[in-house]
């Protein structure tokens, strides 16, 4: 059985079981994913004209089995704990510079993995202040070199907020390596 994860097409991941029994018959659908299982069942009566009826339903939800498994993106090595609450800090928008790596994977894992974690170390910034915080992916997926700005006017950072991300920064690992490194930028807003 085939099934699309994560924007590919996968083999394995999905088994498609009928089972009959004297009064009824059963279509089990079942995708193992990231340690994770996940099982559609249905049933109609085991009759002549079962699958003419509720069977077809049945089948038609066992053959578009939608379910939203857990994120294909790597996690953070800062993802051990969960983040501080900082309610008041928007993760507004994301940029990605450079072609070494594709631009989805880089943005899917800051948004999934990284953003979360830099939002309590922007808490304490002015309300209705924006921040840009930059950094670099490197050829191993360690990520580094952070900068932040932001304010009115724009100007880096003091010295805590700055050395919150760079801790943030430096424990956040993208899986696989790529042949240059590329340069993220989250935007977030204080409300």
């Amino acid at each position: 059985m085939l099934l699309q994860l994560g924007g590919d097409i996968k083999q394995g991941y999905a088994r498609r079981m009928t089972l009959k029994f004297a009064d009824r018959i059963e279509l089990r659908t079942v995708v193992a994913h990231d340690g994770r299982s996940f099982i559609h069942h249905c049933e109609t009566p085991n009759v002549p004209n079962a699958w003419a009826n509720v069977g077809t339903d049945c089948i038609t939800r066992g053959t578009t089995f939608h379910v939203m498994p857990p994120a294909v993106t790597p996690k953070s090595a800062s993802a051990a704990s969960p983040p501080a609450d900082a309610a008041n800090v928007v993760f507004f928008a994301s940029k990605f510079e450079g072609t070494a790596r594709p631009k989805r994977d880089v943005i899917a894992w800051l948004d999934d993995a990284v953003a979360q974690y830099l939002k309590p170390c922007l808490a304490g910034a002015a309300s209705g202040s924006s921040w840009k915080v930059s950094f670099e992916v490197g050829k191993t997926g360690k990520a580094g070199a952070s900068a932040v700005v932001g304010g009115e006017p724009e100007a880096p950072a003091d010295a805590s907020t700055a050395a919150c991300i760079a801790k943030v920064v430096d424990a956040a690992k993208l899986e696989g390596s790529a042949s240059d490194t590329v340069r993220v930028t989250a935007v977030f807003a204080i409300q």
